[in-house]
C-alpha cells in the first residue's frame, strides 16, 4: 500500500461517462433511475431509417407489461442480484443480511458483492466487499472498500483473474498483489480487453493503463465500455457512435457515426440496441424492433449484459417493488423471460455483473 494511503470509508458510486459534459457524471447507487433518453426517434433523425421499427404513436406500452407477456425462457447463465439475494448459475440463492449490496463482477474465485451495513438509526455504518463461490457459501474478503487517496470504484478483468479496489491490483487466482493503481487515478470507469480506464484526480482527463506500464494519455471523453471488450459508445449530443480502444489509446468509431438512442452495443460492436429496444446493425443502420408495439424508452443506463454477440439480458423493472430479467437474441429479434417477477426495492432493478 503507497504511504499516506490510510483507512477512509466510502460510499460506493458508479460513474459513467456522457458526452456532451467535461467530467464524469456521479450516479448514486448501481441503477441511475433518475437518468433517461430523450425518448424514441421520429424514425426520420439521421443514421436510422424512417422505416424502421413500429410506427412511432403517442400509445407505447410500458415495459414492465411488455417483459410480463413475453414466454418463459432460459434461466440466465451469470449471477445477479435482486435486493440484497444473490441468484446463483447453479441455482444456488444466497440472501445477504445486509442493508444494500451490488455486483462488482465474476472472478475465478468467485463472484465479488460490495455490501453496505447500516447502525440502529438507519445510517450507514460499515461497508465490506464480499466473496460468493458458486454453491453460495460467502467469505468477507480482507481487501478494503475504501483506502483514502485511492480510486473510487472497484473493477474486475474481463477474464476474471484480476481484481482492483481502486488501491492494489490482486490476482484472484492466488491472492497475491500483482501491482497498484497510479496514484493519479480518481475513478476507475471500466476495465476493458485493452486495460482500464480511469479519470485523473482533479484534471478532465482520461487515461488507459495496464499493471506494469505507464498510463496512457486518451484524447477527449472516451465513452462507456460495459462489455469487458475493447467495444463501447460514445454520445455526442443527440447522436451515439460505437466506438474501439486500441492498445495505444486510439479511439476510433465502429460502423456509423450518428445512431439516435443508442444505449447498447454487442461485444464485437456489430450491433446495437437503442432506448426503444431496436436491433440495430451499426454496419448499415438497418433496424429491427424487438416487440410487436412500441415500447416506452429504457433508461440509458438500465442494467444490461451481453452473453455473447448475440445475446443479451435486460433489467425490467415494474415501478411497484417488482423487477425481472429479460433475455433477447438480436438475430432471431425475438425476446423472453428469463426470470420470475422478483422483488428488488421501489425504483430498483435486478442487478447485474
Amino acid at each position: 500500500m503507497a504511504e499516506g494511503r490510510r483507512e477512509s470509508r466510502r460510499r460506493r458510486t458508479r460513474y459513467a461517462v456522457s458526452a456532451g459534459v467535461g467530467a464524469a457524471v456521479l450516479v448514486a447507487g448501481v441503477t441511475a433511475t433518475g437518468l433517461r433518453s430523450p425518448g424514441p426517434t421520429t424514425g426520420n433523425e439521421p443514421g436510422v431509417p424512417a422505416t424502421s421499427g413500429p410506427a412511432r404513436t403517442a400509445d407505447k406500452q410500458a415495459l414492465a407489461e411488455w417483459a410480463a407477456a413475453l414466454p418463459r425462457g432460459a434461466a440466465p447463465e451469470v449471477a445477479y442480484l435482486a435486493g440484497t439475494t444473490i441468484h446463483l448459475p447453479g441455482g444456488a440463492v444466497t440472501e445477504l443480511d445486509v442493508a444494500d449490496a451490488a455486483i462488482i463482477g465474476q472472478t475465478v474465485a468467485g463472484l465479488i458483492v460490495f455490501v453496505e451495513e447500516n447502525n440502529a438509526q438507519g445510517v450507514l455504518a460499515s461497508t465490506r466487499f464480499v466473496l460468493v463461490e458458486d454453491d453460495g457459501a460467502t467469505t468477507d474478503m480482507q481487501t478494503s472498500t475504501a483506502v483514502e487517496g485511492a480510486a473510487h470504484e472497484a473493477v474486475v478483468s474481463p477474464d476474471g483473474r484480476y481484481f482492483t479496489n481502486g488501491d492494489q491490483v490482486i490476482d484472484k487466482s492466488t491472492g497475491a498483489p500483482v501491482g497498484e493503481m497510479p496514484e493519479a487515478a480518481e475513478v476507475l470507469l471500466s476495465w476493458t480487453s485493452q486495460g482500464i480506464i480511469y479519470s485523473a484526480r482533479g484534471q478532465q482527463d482520461y487515461y488507459l493503463w495496464r499493471v506494469g506500464e505507464q498510463p496512457i494519455a486518451l484524447h477527449g471523453l472516451p465513452g462507456v465500455f460495459d462489455a469487458g471488450t475493447d467495444i463501447g459508445v460514445r454520445r455526442s449530443g443527440s447522436c451515439a457512435e460505437a466506438v474501439r480502444i486500441a492498445s495505444t489509446g486510439e479511439i476510433t468509431p465502429v460502423g456509423a457515426d450518428c445512431v439516435p438512442d443508442l444505449f447498447s452495443v454487442s461485444p464485437d460492436g456489430t450491433t446495437g440496441i437503442t432506448t426503444d429496444l431496436r436491433v440495430v446493425d451499426l454496419a448499415t443502420t438497418e433496424a429491427a424492433p424487438l416487440s410487436d408495439t412500441p415500447l416506452d424508452s429504457v433508461p440509458r443506463f438500465t442494467e444490461v449484459h451481453w452473453l455473447d454477440d448475440d445475446d443479451f439480458l435486460l433489467s425490467v423493472p415494474a415501478g411497484d417493488g417488482s423487477s425481472r430479467l429479460v433475455r433477447c437474441l438480436t438475430a432471431a429479434l425475438r425476446c423472453e423471460s428469463a426470470t420470475d417477477s422478483l422483488q428488488v426495492g421501489v425504483n430498483e432493478s435486478v442487478r447485474l455483473p
